[in-house]
């Protein structure tokens, strides 16, 4: 019966992300089918290539475009074996595993030179023409000019708003009168240190703010279907095996619907994705000890292993660290290390890759990054606020992309290694951006690019409630792989 419950609800979320509503007979008929989603995806399209106006999906729309006949449709079969699925992915890692840096100011240097330079590509797709700052000084009264900048600072005054910018060859600032109300509501979404476009006219010898835009995605960005079989890809994160509040019953629920689920979705599930603090780790808050189920860090690899071998074998995992693991806390990290891999492995194959990491699967791009930035970004952004991160997470997430930059805001408490390249620049666009760290479950899609939060499997910690985080629980997003359409599934 929970079960049904559950696909039921993943039918009228998917109905209603495309703008339509279930009739009870065509919930019940679904219900029936050993392909549900397929289905009411062949409903909708049917619907809208005939152009029929209709809001309401009936049983008749199902049963025309389904192959079983009302009174064909088959009674539950005896679990036959699943036909043999050959995985093409591969894993680009973004650092290797013995990156070090000397700390010197040199390497700072070359670090924001190339944030700099590789946002500034970004910006420079506009077709905009950008004068280096240094060059503003020659601009006569009234003449306007595009620079590509870092902001440095924002001050607000009792009548503006002033950024503090700068790019190689020098700095300035420009203002904002708030009676400019639309490009004061721009500017208020962007973040210290990201790199923007702006456009300024010069009044007397005071720089004033015309137009500020960000790297951002180009709108119109379309995801072609694939010709393939229905295939899913699972995404998890933040399960925090080891805590007294990892809730092992419901994580036991998600691992029998993988291997036993009826619905015609766990079948089809062929990568699981799992981003970061799969253990909970040791000494990662102060207080974390009281709140520990296990209290060595190779028990809780132990006991992680030992859930993992539950995953059916025809999966492929693809694991990457977050903040809770034993690896450095700067990002990008490396993947775990090799005596923890050794305990996972034994248990059975896995595929390790670091923080963050770019996967590419039946020729999606998935961008996974375990998200310890989005803490700052929350902070950042005005009228966000973690008591309020169920509305918020697609706004956080929305803020990333046109940012262009995993982690935008430099040294606050999430620690960036400035290695000679700065890895976190989403140069490439990816067809999914994956993260977790924040524990709310999300999933939305901006501009043909899908952002998902996959939430958490862990209780609301002391810390947590200090914050006023309300976590969602038990929670993984579903991506089928040839439409890239996702949904969110409860176990909870």
């Amino acid at each position: 019966m929970a079960r049904a419950k559950i696909v039921a609800r993943d039918l009228i979320a998917t109905a209603l992300r495309e703008g339509y509503q279930l009739s009870e007979d065509a919930l019940t008929c679904l219900e029936q089918s050993l392909t549900p989603l397929e289905d009411l995806r062949k409903a909708i399209d049917h619907i809208r290539k005939k152009n029929l106006d209709v809001i309401v999906i009936e049983a008749g729309h199902i049963l025309e475009v389904s192959s079983q006949k009302p009174d064909a449709i088959p009674p539950p079969q005896p679990e036959v074996e699943t036909p043999p699925h050959i995985h093409r992915f591969s894993i680009e890692n973004l650092v290797a595993d013995d990156a070090r840096i000397e700390g010197t100011l040199e390497e700072f240097q070359r670090y924001f030179h190339s944030r700099y330079i590789r946002l500034r590509r970004l910006l420079e797709r506009r077709g905009v023409g950008f004068i280096p700052v240094a060059e503003a000084a020659r601009l006569k009264d009234g003449e306007e000019a595009y620079m590509a900048v870092m902001v440095m600072n924002r001050v607000e005054t009792s009548k503006s708003v002033m950024l503090e910018c700068d790019d190689l060859t020098g700095d300035i600032t420009v203002v904002a009168p708030f009676r400019d109300e639309e490009l004061v509501r721009n500017i208020s979404s962007i973040l210290l240190d990201q790199v923007v476009g702006i456009r300024v006219r010069r009044v007397g010898q005071t720089f004033i703010l015309q137009e500020v835009f960000q790297p951002d995605v180009e709108s119109g960005r379309n995801v072609p279907r694939l010709n393939m079989p229905e295939t899913y890809a699972c995404l998890i994160s933040d399960t925090h095996i080891g805590s007294k509040k990892f809730v092992s019953e419901t994580f036991q629920t998600f691992l029998d619907w993988l291997n036993r689920g009826r619905d015609g979705v766990a079948k089809r599930v062929r990568y699981l994705i799992i981003d970061g603090d799969l253990v909970d780790g040791v000494g990662v808050y102060p207080g974390q000890e009281k709140e520990l189920d296990i209290r060595d860090v190779e028990e809780q690899f132990r006991a992680a292993a030992q859930l993992l071998r539950e995953v059916p074998p025809h999966i492929q995992i693809l694991y990457c660290p977050g903040n809770h693991e034993p690896v450095r806390r700067a990002i990008p990290q490396p993947p775990i290390q090799e005596r923890y891999r050794r305990i996972l492995s034994s248990a059975r194959t896995m595929n390790f890759a670091t923080n963050p990491f770019t996967a590419i699967i039946e020729d999606r791009r998935f961008l996974v990054y375990h998200g310890q930035s989005l803490d700052e970004i929350i902070q950042s952004l005005p009228d966000a606020s973690y008591s309020t991160l169920e509305k918020d997470v697609g706004r956080v997430l929305t803020t990333v992309i046109k940012a262009r930059h995993l982690a935008p805001i430099y040294g606050e408490n999430t620690q960036i290694l400035p290695l000679q390249e700065d890895h976190l620049v989403i140069d490439t666009l990816p067809d999914l951006l994956h993260t977790g760290h924040i524990h709310r479950v999300a999933s939305i899609s901006y501009h043909g690019v899908s952002l998902v939060n996959s939430g958490a499997w862990q209780e609301q910690t002391e810390y947590q409630k200090l914050l006023g985080v309300e976590p969602s629980i038990g929670t993984a997003v579903l991506v089928e792989l040839s439409s890239m359409n996702t949904f969110i599934r409860f176990f909870g």
